[in-house]
């Protein structure tokens, strides 16, 4: 008999198994005496007790409460039945790369104190890790869950990564809590996915990750630096809503640097933010046209001068335009007025037109800010943002008119407003009263398109009259339009 091929690690012979040159415990055969496999593992542990890599065990595997006071290597080993490491604690680092479970694997309450190795590891059954505790670094790099997996209520103190996972069913982080970094980049999710409750307390990286079905990340805490989502792909349901704690509610992503763009949204209604806090993230390349927003709070862009005395505190914008600086000389122009397009038309969808004004207002500032637009349609821009804040706003306009019917007043009665007489009349005087009340009147009713036939300009006041004739319905139109945009139903 020659020595198994694994016999640095057990020290047996190919007995078992000679065609394939393996012993007892690391033989396929599946028709292996699983009696005879327990006795040779027995000794195994008493001899060489940490290193089962290799190994295929016949029948349902029992490790319940085991406490596995040294590294220990499950590496590459195959579970053909139930596998339970229920309240098992391992004191050192544990190898479980490239482990098959063929059926339910329950992990539930198990403790590791060190660094925890899942990698590439394959759970074709479901996988239970309620309530599992990583005290070092948690890593499921590209493993593969075949049927439902549970980690509620796991907690992660170190890195915990997820990189490349695939979960083709439901799979549950409830109250989970991430203490440290957690990644997701390329993780797959075919199943159901919540995070409801979960906890995030450093940063978490999601890039590249697929949903492909119901992702919850209701009440789902983030108090790290970060959370990307950068080139995700939500494919079905996927909603990110603010949770309550004993201080009120705290809004999702509050405090948070977010990247979600080049996100991909297909069909472009599923994804939904409530309650989320947008001030520091990132949207770029995102379709925002369909996706739902409510009670989302937005970044405040500050006018660069104080123009609008009640707009002081600036008008709701994103975050995108904040974060690039508009000295950088391939500054995202048409992005972000793309952002700001998609926004205004997903408000206007859901008849919230003070927040689509708002939003209207970046699209036209991003469009006359950019040195691509051609000089004359900025002009124009410029002069619509002066005059009426693109339609938006009412008390510029508001203000314009009444500036324009008192230097038109005090024109008229300065350079010659007389009462309309066939022999003609008296000019009125600057030192009487009735005379000011009058020139009001004339004035404004020059503005309105009422045509006063009383009172007749001479002089200068004849431009006066006609510059009075062409701004003041433009002003009072814009007034009347941005009044409009806001208190239309």
């Amino acid at each position: 008999m020659r020595q198994c091929k694994y016999y640095d690690i057990c020290r047996l012979t190919d007995e078992a198994d000679p065609g394939a040159g393996l012993c007892i415990l690391h033989s396929h055969s599946t028709k292996k005496n699983a009696e005879v496999f327990n006795q040779a593992f027995a000794r195994h542990r008493e001899q060489n007790g940490r290193n089962f890599s290799h190994m295929v065990f016949p029948g349902d595997v029992d490790f319940q409460g085991t406490p596995f006071t040294r590294e220990v290597s499950f590496h590459n080993v195959k579970f053909t039945a139930q596998v339970n490491f229920a309240k098992a604690t391992f004191a050192e680092a544990v190898d479980f790369t490239d482990a098959i479970s063929a059926e339910v694997a329950d992990f539930g309450n198990t403790a590791f104190s060190k660094r925890a190795d899942f990698r590439e590891a394959r759970f074709e059954g479901s996988a239970s890790f309620l309530s599992i505790i990583f005290s070092g670094d948690a890593d499921f790099y590209a493993v593969e869950f075949l049927g439902e997996v549970l980690f509620d209520h796991a907690t992660f103190s170190q890195t915990a990564i997820f990189s490349f996972a695939k979960f083709t069913q439901q799979a549950d982080f409830v109250g989970a809590n991430f203490a440290q970094n957690a990644t997701f980049e390329g993780a797959k999710f075919a199943g159901r996915v919540d995070f409801d409750l979960a906890s995030f307390m450093a940063n978490s990286s999601f890039r590249w990750a697929e949903f492909l079905s119901t992702a919850t990340f209701q009440m789902t805490l983030f108090k790290g630096t970060s959370a990307d989502f950068m080139s995700s792909s939500f494919r079905d349901r996927a909603v990110f809503a603010a949770r309550v704690n004993e201080g009120g509610k705290v809004h999702i992503f509050s405090g948070v640097d977010v990247d979600f763009s080049f996100v991909i949204v297909d069909p472009p209604d599923v994804l939904s933010f409530i309650e989320a806090d947008m001030r520091r993230c990132e949207l770029m390349y995102t379709d925002l046209r369909k996706i739902q927003l409510a009670g989302v709070i937005w970044p405040r862009i500050p006018h660069r001068l104080v123009t609008y005395i009640p707009r002081i505190r600036g008008r709701i914008g994103v975050y995108d335009e904040i974060f690039h600086s508009r000295s950088e000389p391939d500054y995202p122009w048409d992005l972000i007025e793309r952002l700001y397009r998609e926004l205004k038309q997903n408000y206007e969808d859901r008849r919230d037109y003070e927040r689509a004004g708002d939003f209207h207002y970046g699209e036209k500032e991003m469009r006359r800010s950019n040195p691509a637009t051609p000089l004359g349609l900025r002009f124009w821009l410029t002069l619509y943002r002066f005059a009426g804040g693109y339609g938006e706003r009412y008390l510029p306009p508001l203000i314009w008119s009444a500036v324009l019917l008192v230097l038109s007043a005090i024109g008229y009665i300065a350079f010659g407003l007389r009462l309309k007489s066939e022999q003609g009349g008296a000019f009125l005087a600057l030192t009487s009263i009735w005379d000011w009340l009058l020139t009001f009147n004339y004035s404004l009713r020059v503005m309105t398109f009422l045509r006063p036939d009383d009172l007749v300009p001479v002089g200068c006041a004849k431009l006066i009259n006609t510059v009075q004739s062409l701004f003041g319905p433009v002003f009072l139109g814009l007034f009347g339009l941005a009044l409009r945009q806001r208190l239309k139903r």
